[in-house]
């Protein structure tokens, strides 16, 4: 079952100053999807400006006065809370997600809201598989797909549940949004070259930390550990270097579970201690091919020693996607043939794959 994300439908996007084509039909048909699909979890975001917004015209920003915190503008519709059947699914104080709090930023995307209540972003909640809908189009729900693609999520766009600031936009917006992940297909192998490929082998072993550590529910304690660890290993808190450093610094910290961590560490990229967007591709029947110095074992990706690019065994280079931090790796792995992403961290890298390989479902 897919989680369902309404994005600020708002009475300033709707028929206030900021009024949308479609606001209240787009209402009405994501009330009557959320009805027939009772047993969904529902998540609200909703801009919730102070009036020394950046983005309000009178402060030097784009857009008229909306959406300020405690007017009639800034709510929600209030058919959410009166036609709604399951009471479950209406807005509450621990599904309605805040966003554009931070007078500095114009926040468009609401993969970052916050629920004072669970004290958690709204990327932290969503699950896997979600259908977007709500207003606008153009801004602030296609920033909040590809902020979720980025992330790696299943995303679903129906038109009919979408209000917009221009047709033509909202057109040449889902337009956009259909054709991500439409290159996927070409690709059988992500080849990780370059420092990021060492990098990726001690995200794994830190994956590894946190399958070893984290038991409850509250991530902090967990976190401390393996800053502990870490700054012990490398000086930071969180640091990259030799793996068998982490697992020696590990090892002297927690003795008692040195068997534990030895294990941990001797298939670091296995699930669920692959990074998730690695793990994705796996499940999308593409190979990850990780070149690096550090020697590790795993169901998910492939480690093998750095090599020059056109000869990685069994790759064929016009159906591989190559990326490196590295100029030089980058020109040489063009020339071998590679579809190449040169990039100098992962950050980049998984926004950049993401359009690759994460489909929208966008239709009617």
């Amino acid at each position: 079952m897919k989680d369902i994300l309404v994005v600020d439908c708002q009475y300033d996007f709707i028929d206030g100053t900021l009024a949308c084509a479609h606001a209240e039909e787009a209402v009405k048909n994501i009330i009557a999807f959320i009805n027939a699909n009772p047993s969904a979890r529902v998540f609200y975001s909703a801009d919730n400006h102070s009036p020394k917004h950046c983005s309000y015209i009178p402060n030097g920003g784009t857009w008229p006065v909306h959406c300020q915190a405690g007017t009639h503008g800034a709510e929600l519709h209030a058919s959410f809370s009166t036609d709604i059947i399951n009471p479950e699914q209406r807005p509450n104080a621990s599904n309605v997600y805040f966003k554009g709090e931070n007078n500095d930023i114009e926040e468009y995307s609401a993969f970052s809201a916050w629920n004072e209540a669970s004290k958690k972003e709204l990327s932290e909640v969503v699950g896997q598989d979600v259908l977007i809908c709500g207003i606008a189009t153009e801004f602030c729900v296609k920033e909040t797909v590809l902020a979720f693609a980025a992330a790696w999520r299943n995303i679903e766009v129906s038109a009919s549940l979408l209000g917009w600031v221009d047709e033509e936009g909202h057109k040449k917006t889902l337009e956009e949004l259909f054709g991500l992940g439409a290159e996927g297909s070409k690709f059988s192998t992500v080849i990780i070259g370059g420092s990021l490929g060492d990098s990726l082998v001690v995200r794994c072993c830190y994956g590894a930390l946190w399958s070893v550590f984290h038991k409850e529910d509250d991530i902090k304690p967990t976190q401390s550990i393996i800053e502990r660890i870490s700054e012990s290993a490398f000086g930071e808190k969180w640091g990259e270097g030799d793996p068998s450093k982490l697992l020696a610094a590990a090892i002297s910290d927690a003795p008692e579970r040195e068997q534990e961590l030895r294990d941990a560490f001797a298939s670091p990229g296995s699930r669920p201690n692959a990074p998730l967007w690695t793990a994705l591709l796996k499940d999308k029947g593409c190979r990850v091919v990780c070149m690096s110095q550090y020697p590790a074992v795993s169901g998910v990706i492939e480690f093998v020693k750095p090599q020059a690019t056109g000869d990685i065994e069994g790759v064929v280079p016009a159906k591989s996607v190559f990326v490196a931090d590295d100029e030089k790796a980058c020109e040489a792995a063009k020339e071998a043939g590679f579809y190449v992403v040169c990039a100098p961290n992962f950050l980049p890298v998984k926004r950049m794959l993401s359009r690759i390989f994460v489909k929208v479902d966008v239709h009617d």
